[in-house]
């Protein structure tokens, strides 16, 4: 059984409170759906009431840690403080899903300093499942290690992958080779919680996830996840950085490899 660091343990306990009124929150979901618009101010509020108690208890166990907020819907993505160590929040990565009632949402906390991203957590409430990982530690769900998967090659692989278009560097050409990636016996998915995505990959359930213009906060906790279970986390040019930019592929070696070739045409 792992015995889970106190960084990790201090970070698992927070998203468990902070998740504890948004459980409740999503109950009641299903009672505003008659409305149209009823539902944005709710899902809003829950958000904000994460959020807040994410901040309370993560500011006051680390005093010398600043604090960065992933951004929501088509903001411009968060700046990440460099400074001092600072904890990467994204209160609730599948603001969708929540919104309509689907249940696939999650927690992720990522713990940076000068040297990189040192630990993350990314925690679903409604599986009650804590995807943690520490630099050196391993990744692991609960007390389980984890690794990625063993596939070598992209036919039968199950990836998940935007739905928006890809637009870098050639916009047409790019389109071209995501288009490609579907005619390779590949089952895509896009579940609609990039935290959550990362953490399957880390637990093998998924090959390899390609993440398009995200937040960079709202990406930062899958990548110690990936690393420790053995995986590739870079940007598309194959540069790893760390906490990453606004693209993101995470994968099993092999299927990293197959991924970056398709996509950058080398």
């Amino acid at each position: 059984m792992a015995l889970r660091p106190p960084i990790i343990n201090l970070m698992a306990d927070a998203a468990r409170r902070s998740a504890r009124p948004l459980l409740r929150d999503f109950g009641e979901l299903q009672q505003l759906q008659v409305s149209r618009r009823a539902p944005t101010k709710f899902v809003s509020s829950a958000r904000n009431r994460t959020e807040d108690s994410l901040r309370r208890d993560l500011c006051r166990a680390r005093t010398d840690y600043d604090i960065a907020v992933a951004s929501v819907g088509k903001e411009k993505p968060s700046l990440i403080p460099t400074k001092r160590p600072c904890w990467l929040v994204d209160p609730l990565s599948g603001l969708d899903n929540f919104a309509h009632g689907v249940p696939h949402f999650c927690l992720s906390i990522a713990a940076l300093d000068n040297s990189g991203l040192m630990a993350s957590v990314i925690y679903d409430p409604l599986r009650d499942e804590t995807f943690w990982a520490e630099n050196g530690s391993g990744s692991h769900l609960d007390s389980q290690r984890l690794r990625v998967s063993a596939r070598e090659d992209l036919y039968g692989a199950m990836l998940s992958m935007p739905a928006t278009s890809f637009q870098k560097p050639n916009p047409q050409q790019s389109n071209t080779r995501l288009h490609d990636l579907s005619f390779n016996e590949i089952e895509l998915r896009r579940s609609g919680s990039i935290g959550l995505d990362l953490a399957y990959v880390a637990a093998g359930r998924f090959d390899g996830c390609i993440a398009i213009d995200e937040d960079p906060i709202t990406l930062a906790a899958g990548v110690p996840l990936v690393l420790e279970a053995g995986g590739f986390a870079t940007a598309i040019d194959n540069t790893n950085n760390q906490p990453p930019e606004d693209d993101l592929v995470a994968a099993n070696p092999s299927i990293h490899d197959h991924l970056i070739r398709t996509l950058t045409g080398f």
